[in-house]
Order: C-alpha cells, then sequence, then structure tokens
C-alpha cells in the first residue's frame, strides 16, 4: 500500500511508480495529482475528495485488476473513459465496487460501463448534474446495490434497468424530477429495499411493481404527486415497512391492503387528504401501532384500531365525526 492523503501540493507522480508491479492499493484521497502509471496489480484505487480532478485518464483500462475505484467526492469530475469497461471481471475478479457519490459536475456514465458484469456496487449519490442512465446498465448483470439518492437532475430510468436480477437495493430518495418508473421494475424480484423518499414528481408506480416478490421494505415518503397504489401491491406478501408518509395527494388505501399478511410498520403520517382507512388492516395481525399525525381529513377510524390501540389518534383526528365504540 502507498498512502498518499491529503498530499494537496502535490502536482504529479514519477514514471518510475509504474514498476510497483506489487502494489495493490493506492491512497490518493485528497491529492492534486492522479496516477497515470500502469500499476497492474493495483486493486484499490483511492481519489477521493480531489476536488480540482477534471477527468481520468484513458489508460485506467490497463488497471485489470483493480476490484475498488472510490472518485467520491470528486466534485470536478464531469466525465470516465470508455476504458472504464476494460475493467472488466468474472463472478469475483475485475471491478466490483465504484464509489461516485458527490460527483457534482458528472453528466453521464460511459457506455462501456455495461461490461463490468462483476461490478455489486454503484454509489451515484449526490450525482446532482446526472440527467440519464445509459441503457448499458442492464448489462451489469452482478450488480447488487444501486444508490441513486439526490440525483436530482434524473427524469427517467432505462427499461434495461430490469435485467439486475441480483439487485437487492435500490435508492432514488431526492429524486425530484423523476415522474415515472419503468414497468420492467418488476423484474427485479431479488430486490428488497426501495427507497422513493421525496420523489415529489412521482405521479403513479407501475403496475408491475406486484411482482418484486422479494419487496420488504417501500419508502414512498413525501411523493406528494402519488394519488394511490397500483392493484397489483397485494402479491407483496413479505412487504413488511410501508412508508407512505407525506403522500399528500393519497387520498384511500385499497381494501386489498389485507393481502400484505408480512406487514408490522404501515405509516400515515401527514397524508393529508386521506379520509378513511380500510376495515382490512384488520386482518393484518403483525401491524405495530400507526401514528395519523397531521390526517386531518380522516374521519372515521376502525373499530379494531381503536380497541387494540393500533392507531395512535390522540390529539390528531381534529376532524372526527364518528366513533364506533359498540360492543
Amino acid at each position: 500500500m502507498l498512502d498518499l492523503e491529503g498530499c494537496k501540493a502535490l502536482t504529479a507522480l514519477p514514471d518510475s511508480l509504474g514498476e510497483l508491479t506489487g502494489l495493490e492499493m493506492l491512497d490518493l484521497n485528497f491529492a492534486a495529482c492522479v496516477a497515470r502509471q500502469a500499476m497492474t496489480g493495483l486493486t484499490a484505487l483511492n481519489l477521493q475528495d480531489c476536488v480540482s480532478l477534471t477527468a481520468l485518464p484513458k489508460s485506467l483500462g490497463v488497471l485489470t485488476g483493480l476490484m475498488t475505484l472510490d472518485l467520491g467526492g470528486c466534485e470536478s469530475l464531469t466525465s470516465l473513459p470508455e476504458s472504464l469497461g476494460a475493467l472488466m471481471g468474472l463472478e469475483m475478479t475485475g471491478l466490483t465496487t465504484l464509489n461516485l457519490r458527490e460527483c457534482e459536475a458528472l453528466l453521464a456514465l460511459p457506455v462501456s460501463l455495461g461490461a463490468l458484469t462483476g461490478l455489486k456496487m454503484l454509489d451515484l449519490n449526490e450525482c446532482r448534474a446526472l440527467i440519464l442512465l445509459s441503457a448499458s446498465i442492464g448489462s451489469v448483470i452482478g450488480l447488487k446495490t444501486l444508490d441513486l439518492e439526490k440525483c436530482i437532475m434524473l427524469t427517467a430510468l432505462p427499461e434495461s434497468l430490469g435485467r439486475l436480477t441480483r439487485l437487492e437495493m435500490l435508492d432514488l430518495e431526492g429524486c425530484k424530477a423523476l415522474t415515472a418508473l419503468p414497468e420492467s421494475l418488476g423484474e427485479l424480484t431479488g430486490l428488497e429495499m426501495l427507497d422513493m423518499d421525496g420523489c415529489e414528481a412521482l405521479t403513479r408506480l407501475p403496475e408491475s411493481l406486484g411482482l418484486m416478490t422479494g419487496l420488504k421494505t417501500m419508502d414512498l415518503r413525501g411523493c406528494e404527486a402519488l394519488t394511490t397504489l397500483p392493484r397489483s401491491h397485494e402479491m407483496l406478501t413479505v412487504l413488511t415497512t410501508l412508508d407512505l408518509r407525506e403522500c399528500k395527494a393519497l387520498s384511500v388505501l385499497p381494501e386489498s391492503l389485507e393481502a400484505l399478511t408480512a406487514l408490522t410498520t404501515l405509516d400515515l403520517r401527514w397524508c393529508e387528504a386521506l379520509t378513511a382507512l380500510p376495515a382490512s388492516l384488520g386482518a393484518l395481525t403483525r401491524l405495530m401501532p400507526m401514528n395519523s399525525e397531521g390526517c386531518g381529513q380522516l374521519k372515521e377510524v376502525p373499530e379494531f384500531l381503536m380497541s387494540r390501540d393500533s392507531l395512535s389518534v390522540q390529539q390528531t383526528l381534529t376532524s372526527l365525526h364518528t366513533l364506533d365504540l359498540t360492543g
């Protein structure tokens, strides 16, 4: 390992560095230069917070042993070379982790990204200038984690996303410009966590949603334009957490929620348009107490919710008209 972290005055590396064929990790965190030597034995390259870095050399592709590439915080980086695709490998080789978190000037990813079939984690959190994902991302078949949080310019996702059948976590939190999700999303049968918190322009969810039979957590908090849930949601039988906080346009919940037999957490706080709760919620025996804070239009509460104290109603049901406690 060669640690040059924080060497802010370092503007160049000697050519002889390329002769270190046994070097496995090079840390240039906060440094002002980038290695251009062909260190073929390198497995990890840390360029995190190299804020002046605008581009990577085309020779990046010769680092065929690279497994981790950390470019987090490279806020001036606008693009990646197509040679990135040369860092391919089989199941347990090649690039597995690509961190581009807070690369705020990055506009797009190279088409060659699709060649990285061994990549397991792609972090694009706060890539605020990213306007699209190439359809080639569907070829990154080993991907397990895709973080697109706060990619605020992203308006759509490619249909090819459905080919990522090993994907376990998809984070879309804060993607404010995202208006719809592809129908192919239903092909992500291994997905366990789907975070859409703050997708305020999202008006609907794909009907294929119910095909994601491995989904355990779905966060829809702050999806202000969402008016309803797709009918297929009743197929999500292993879903344990459904967060609908601040879904301000959601006026009704379907009776078919009773099919979500594994559900333990249902958060409805600040669903300002919600007028009633379905009686079918009584079938959800694992459901934990709910909080209806901010549900000012909620006028009726099913009796079973009151009797088993599953709903925190004190000081929240300001518009309550009917309360049936018979029996």
